[in-house]
C-alpha cells in the first residue's frame, strides 16, 4: 500500500548562477515541463531552481538516468516509477521522507544515511541486494518482485509493513521489528521465518505460503497464531507451523545451518563425514520432512597449543610462583593454563637465584645533627639498615651502627619594650621568642645558649577626633586646627611607652546662600531662600530651605545652616517695609447684578484703618453713611473691600431707590499716613 505525501510545492524564482548538471535529455525536458528549467535542453537545470523543491513527480517520463538529482537539496517526497532507471542514488537527498522508484529496472539502489525516509516503494525492480541499514524512521517497505536473497530490517525498529512477495528470501528475521502490523511475504525460498517479539493480535495481515521448505516460524504465542493463521486463510503452507523456538533460530544460510567450531590442537570433530583435525569448512546435507536439503555447514578451526619460555632472575629470600608453587631455588619449571580459546598453554619458567650483599660501618654525630641511615634521618644511637641495589639487581645491604654525642644548653631570659633589640641568635632582636647560639663545647659537639626573649608591648590607643573649622583639639602637644595624625607618647605601668594616636578630622563649616537685602510693600509677602547645608533653622523658627515672611515693618531674618557633619553657619538679611496706600470706590453698581461685589457699593484698597463714606441724592438729601471700616477678602480672591456695602437703599427709611446718580463723600486713614479725602458721583443702576 503506498502513501501519497502531500506537501506545497514551493516555486523557486529564476535565477541564474551555478547549474546543475542533468545530462538525461527525458529527465531535464520533465523539469521544463514542471518549470524548473526554461529550456532549450542542454544538460544543464539552474541549480537555485530545484534547490527548494519539496516534491518531485517524474513518474512514466522514459527517464534513464537521475543524474542531478543530488542537488535537490530539500527534497522530501521523490516519485520516480515506471521509468529505465538501472541505479539509483539518493543518499545525498537527507530530507527524503517518501521514495517511489518501483518499476524500474534497477540492479542497484543507494539510500543509504537517509535516517528521515518512512515510505519506500521499490517493487518490480531487478534488484539483488537492498541496504536499509540507516533508514532508521522506516515504517513501510515494498520490495516485492525482486531478486533479493536476504535483508537485515534489525535497525528499522519503526517498520509497520514489510511487502516482499516474489523474490529469494531464504531466511528474514523480524524479532527486532516490534511495531510490525502488517507482512506480506509469499513466494520466496524461506526456510526460516522469526516473529518474536511482535504482537501477533495486533496484525492487520500476515501472509506467508508458497515458501515449501517453510516448515517452523516463530512467535511468541504458537496456540493463538496457529488459530488464526491458516492455510486456508492463505496465511501460510500446510508444511508450516509456529513455535517459540524452531531449530536453527533464522541463522540459516540457504536451506542450511551453520555451525562454528573450535577444537584445540590433538582433538578431532566429526564433520563432512568424517574425523576432522584441520581447519576447514565441511558440509553434511541432510533431508527435512518436506523433502527439502538441510544443509549443516561446519567452519571449523583447529586451535594451536601454545607454549612460553620465560627466564626469571631473583635475589635471595625472594620467591616466583612457578610449577604450581613459589620457588625459592634456581631451576626450570612448568606450568599448564587454558587460553582464552580453552586450548592449553605451556608456560616454561627457568629461575635463577641471585646472592645479597651486607656492608657494616660505624658513625659518631653530636646531638641534634642527624644522619641519613635506615631510609631517613636519624638522631638516636642504634643501628640501621639500608637495602639498596647492587650491579646484578639485588640487595645490598648496608648496616649503620650510629652513636649520639650530648650537646650542652644554657638558658637564659630577658625582657625589652617593644622598639628596643637583643643581641641572641647572632644578631639583634626585636621579637618575643626563644633564639640560640651555637659554641663549641670539649666533646667538640655544640655548647647552646637559649635566650628567652620577651618583648612587653608598646600600647597604643588610636582615638578619631572629629571638629569643624575654627575648633581646635589638643593633641600631639598642641592645640591643632588641621586634619591629621598626631602622637602623644606616655609611660604605661609596664615602664614601656604608650602611644596615644589622635587622628583629627577637620570639617569645613557650610557655606550659607541666602537671599539678598529686599524691599516689599506693606501687605505683601515674600519667599526667602536658602541653601548650601543639610538642615536649616530660622529665625521664625522654621527648619526649610525657604519661609514666606509678611512683615508689618522693616525686619531683619538669619538662618543658621548645618551639613551632615555638624557643622554650622549662619546669614541674615533685611526687608525693608514700605506703605501702600491706594484706594477706590466704583463709580456705578447694581444691586440686582449676579455678582456678589457688584451688588453692594464697598470701598476697595489695601492697609485702610479708617472710614467714613457718605452718599448724597441729587437734591442733596443724605440717604447713606458708614464708618465700618473692617476688612475682608474680595470674591475674585484679592485683597481688600472695606466696610458694609451700599446696597442701594435709604438708611433713613429703608425703602429702595431708584436708578439714579448720587454724589459721595470719603474719608479714608490709611496706616501711617494722614486722612485722605475724596468725592465723586455715582450711577444706581436697576433691572
Amino acid at each position: 500500500m503506498k502513501r501519497w505525501l502531500l506537501i506545497l510545492i514551493l516555486m523557486p524564482c529564476i535565477a541564474f548562477g551555478q547549474q546543475t548538471y542533468v545530462p538525461d535529455d527525458n529527465f531535464e525536458q520533465k523539469l521544463i515541463n514542471l518549470g524548473y528549467d526554461t529550456g532549450p535542453l542542454d544538460d544543464f537545470v539552474p541549480t537555485a531552481n530545484i534547490s527548494s523543491v519539496i516534491n518531485l513527480f517524474i513518474g512514466s517520463s522514459n527517464i534513464s538516468d537521475l543524474t542531478g538529482i543530488e542537488d535537490f537539496a530539500s527534497l522530501s517526497d521523490l516519485s520516480c516509477w515506471g521509468n529505465q532507471l538501472t541505479t539509483l542514488d539518493v543518499s545525498q537527498n537527507t530530507n527524503l521522507i517518501q521514495l517511489d522508484c518501483s518499476g524500474n529496472p534497477l540492479t542497484s539502489l543507494n539510500v543509504t544515511g537517509l535516517t528521515a525516509l518512512m515510505w519506500m516503494y521499490t517493487d518490480f525492480c531487478q534488484l539483488t541486494s537492498l541496504d536499509v541499514s540507516t533508514n532508521i524512521s522506516l515504517e513501510e517497505l515494498d520490495f516485492e518482485v525482486n531478486q533479493i536473497s536476504s535483508i537485515d530490517l534489525s535497525n528499522n525498529t519503526a517498520l509497520i509493513s514489510l511487502y516482499c512477495t516474489l523474490n529469494q528470501l531464504t531466511s528474514l528475521d523480524l524479532s527486532l521489528n516490534t511495531a510490525l502490523e502488517f507482512l506480506m511475504c509469499r513466494d520466496n525460498q524461506l526456510t526460516c521465518l522469526n516473529m518474536r517479539n511482535i504482537d501477533q493480535q495486533n496484525m492487520t495481515g500476515f501472509i506467508a505460503y508458497n515458501n515449501p521448505c517453510l516448515y517452523c516460524i516463530e512467535v511468541d504465542d504458537p496456540i493463538w497464531a496457529t488459530a488464526n493463521w491458516t492455510p486456508s486463510g492463505l496465511n501460510i503452507d500446510p508444511i508450516a507451523s509456529f513455535s517459540v523456538n524452531c531449530p536453527g533460530n533464522c541463522i540459516s544460510s540457504g536451506n542450511g545451518y551453520p555451525l562454528t567450531m573450535n577444537i584445540c590442537q590433538g582433538d578431532s570433530l566429526l564433520a563432512g563425514g568424517s574425523y576432522q583435525t584441520n581447519t576447514g569448512t565441511y558440509y553434511d546435507t541432510l533431508l527435512t520432512i518436506n523433502s527439502c536439503d538441510s544443509i549443516i555447514v561446519t567452519a571449523l578451526t583447529v586451535l594451536p597449543v601454545t607454549t612460553n619460555a620465560i627466564s626469571y632472575d631473583i635475589c635471595q629470600g625472594d620467591s616466583l610462583l612457578a610449577g604450581g608453587s613459589y620457588q625459592t631455588n634456581t631451576g626450570t619449571y612448568y606450568d599448564t593454563l587454558l587460553t582464552i580459546n580453552s586450548c592449553d598453554s605451556i608456560i616454561i619458567t627457568i629461575l635463577t637465584i641471585l646472592p645479597v650483599t651486607t656492608n657494616p660501618v660505624s658513625y659518631t654525630i653530636c646531638q641534634g645533627d642527624s644522619l641519613l641511615a635506615g631510609g631517613s634521618y636519624q638522631t638516636n644511637t642504634g643501628i640501621y639498615y639500608d637495602t639498596l641495589v647492587a650491579a646484578n639487581s639485588c640487595d645490598s645491604i648496608i648496616i649503620t651502627i650510629l652513636t649520639i654525642l650530648p650537646v650542652t644548653t644554657n638558658p637564659v631570659s630577658y625582657t625589652i619594650c617593644q622598639g628596643d633589640s637583643l643581641l641572641a641568635g647572632g644578631s639583634y632582636q626585636t621579637n618575643t621568642g626563644i633564639y640560640y647560639d651555637t659554641l663549641v663545647a670539649a666533646n667538640n659537639c655544640d655548647s647552646i645558649l637559649i635566650t628567652s626573649i620577651n618583648v612587653l608591648p608598646v600600647t597604643t590607643n588610636p582615638i578619631s577626633y572629629t571638629i569643624c573649622q575654627g575648633d581646635s583639639l589638643l593633641a600631639g602637644g598642641s592645640y591643632q586646627l588641621n586634619t591629621g595624625i598626631y602622637y602623644d607618647t606616655l609611660v604605661a605601668s609596664n615602664s614601656c611607652d604608650s602611644i596615644i594616636i589622635s587622628e583629627l578630622t577637620v570639617y569645613d563649616n557650610p557655606v550659607i546662600q541666602l537671599s539678598s537685602d529686599t524691599s516689599i510693600v506693606l501687605g505683601t509677602n515674600l519667599d526667602l531662600f536658602s541653601s548650601g547645608a543639610s538642615t536649616y533653622l530660622w529665625s521664625t523658627g522654621d527648619t526649610g530651605t525657604s519661609i514666606n515672611v509678611a512683615p508689618t515693618q522693616t525686619a531683619t531674618y538669619s538662618v543658621t545652616g548645618s551639613n551632615i557633619q555638624g557643622c554650622s553657619s549662619a546669614s541674615m538679611m533685611t526687608v525693608t517695609v514700605s506703605m501702600a496706600f491706594n484706594f477706590y470706590i466704583p463709580n456705578i453698581f447694581s444691586p440686582t447684578s449676579n455678582q456678589l461685589d457688584n451688588k453692594r457699593l464697598y470701598v476697595y484698597g489695601a492697609n485702610i484703618k479708617a472710614l467714613e463714606l457718605v452718599i448724597y441724592d441729587r437734591w442733596g438729601n443724605m440717604v447713606f453713611q458708614t464708618t465700618d471700616a473692617s476688612e475682608s477678602i474680595r470674591q475674585d480672591g484679592h485683597c481688600c473691600r472695606y466696610g458694609e456695602g451700599w446696597d442701594g437703599t435709604n438708611k433713613n427709611n429703608g425703602k429702595e431707590l431708584n436708578s439714579g446718580v448720587f454724589a459721595y463723600k470719603l474719608r479714608v486713614s490709611i496706616m501711617n499716613v494722614e486722612e485722605i479725602f475724596e468725592s465723586g458721583n455715582i450711577t444706581l443702576i436697576k433691572r
